[in-house]
């Protein structure tokens, strides 16, 4: 594997991971720029882009740290590990993530 596929491995799953943090915000005025940088319901295809070109990156790391220097004043979003395993999984699946989260029922 070249060493720039290998970074931009690194590099979606710290998109990945970046994007798991901002969801547990608890302030959706510190969340809802998140998705200036980061595509609404990207997918892999989407987020391995991203992680390929240096530029995209740059931009997505400082709105991550504009996120976590607004929203952490705010607390939190805490969820149990099982429901954000199901969560993970919904999203996995191209599912909605957060219907379950914020109370609603599922049919």
């Amino acid at each position: 594997m070249a060493i720039m596929e290998i970074e931009q491995k690194r590099n979606f799953e710290l998109i990945k991971a970046m994007h798991t943090v901002v969801m547990t915000l608890n302030d959706e005025e510190a969340i809802e720029p998140w998705f200036y940088s980061y595509p609404d319901c990207a997918d892999d295809e989407e987020l391995m882009s991203i992680a390929g070109d240096a530029e995209l990156m740059d931009d997505l790391c400082s709105n991550f740290r504009r996120r976590m220097a607004q929203g952490s004043n705010g607390g939190w979003f805490t969820q149990p590990y099982s429901e954000f395993h199901e969560s993970y999984k919904r999203r996995s699946e191209g599912l909605p993530e957060h219907s379950h989260v914020y109370g609603a029922k599922e049919d």
